[in-house]
């Protein structure tokens, strides 16, 4: 069985997405995994509302922030991508959004509020890795329908003759 790939530029076209596709999902991944432990509050939950608490919620919202950003980098590259291949691939895609600046706690109930926000982020992370599994399917489905597209015209071409 000959291998159809570098020999249709629609194939190519499709594998190279695939590539950035599946780099985008492995970027996802490492980013859900940070947030997931910047999110973590045993630390400073037991340090309280002070200035040393002050200092590693900020910390842990630039981390987040950080990942997102990210994140946002490639999936902006893979969207414009996308784009051009197939609009209605590209508007499957979502983008987490960054947490909002780090203002100090007041109170237990904002303190609550930036750990829900926190947590949030990580389900909006997760939520674009599903979206992104969901598009290397269709692509993946789209490269074999175009692999099977040439093996016909092959067939076809072997009992014209």
């Amino acid at each position: 069985m000959k291998d159809y790939n570098y020999e249709n530029a629609r194939i190519k076209e499709i594998n190279k997405l695939l590539d950035e596709a599946r780099e985008a999902l492995g970027v996802l991944q490492r980013a859900s995994r940070r947030v997931g432990k910047s999110s973590d509050y045993s630390v400073t939950g037991l340090i309280g509302r002070n200035i040393v608490g002050d200092f590693l919620r900020a910390n842990k919202n630039n981390t987040i922030n950080k990942s997102i950003d990210r994140t946002q980098d490639v999936l902006l590259k893979l969207h414009a991508n996308l784009l051009l291949f197939d609009p209605k691939l590209a508007s499957i895609l979502d983008l987490p959004y960054k947490l909002s600046q780090f203002s100090s706690p007041r109170n237990a109930l904002s303190d609550m509020k930036l750990r829900i926000d926190m947590r949030k982020k990580q389900l909006e992370i997760q939520n674009a890795e599903k979206k992104l599994i969901t598009i290397i399917k269709k692509l993946s489905k789209e490269k074999s329908k175009e692999i099977n597209k040439i093996k016909k015209s092959i067939e076809l071409r072997s009992f014209e003759e």
